[in-house]
C-alpha cells in the first residue's frame, strides 16, 4: 500500500488530494486484502492462465525452476 501512497504523493504534490485518491484506490482493491484470500487467489489464477497462453516458453521455464509449483501452491 505504501507504493500507492508514495507514488500518488510524488505525482500529485498535494497531500490532501493524494490522500483522497489513495482512499479511493484502497476501497477498490479492498477485497485483495481479505483474510480468506479468495479475491487475490482468483487474480493470480487469471495471471497464471494468461501467462501460459501469452508466453508458454516463459511459463515452461518457470515450471522447470519449480516457480510454477510455487505459484500454484502459494496463490492457488
Amino acid at each position: 500500500m505504501n507504493e500507492y501512497a508514495s507514488t500518488l504523493l510524488y505525482v500529485m504534490r498535494d497531500e490532501s488530494l493524494a490522500y483522497l485518491c489513495f482512499c479511493s484506490i484502497m476501497r477498490r482493491v479492498r477485497a485483495n486484502f481479505a483474510t480468506d484470500g479468495v479475491a487475490i487467489a482468483t487474480k493470480f489464477h487469471h495471471l497464471k492462465v494468461l501467462l501460459k497462453a501469452v508466453d508458454p516458453v516463459y511459463w515452461n521455464l518457470l515450471e522447470t525452476c519449480d516457480a510454477g509449483l510455487l505459484i500454484n501452491q502459494f496463490y492457488m
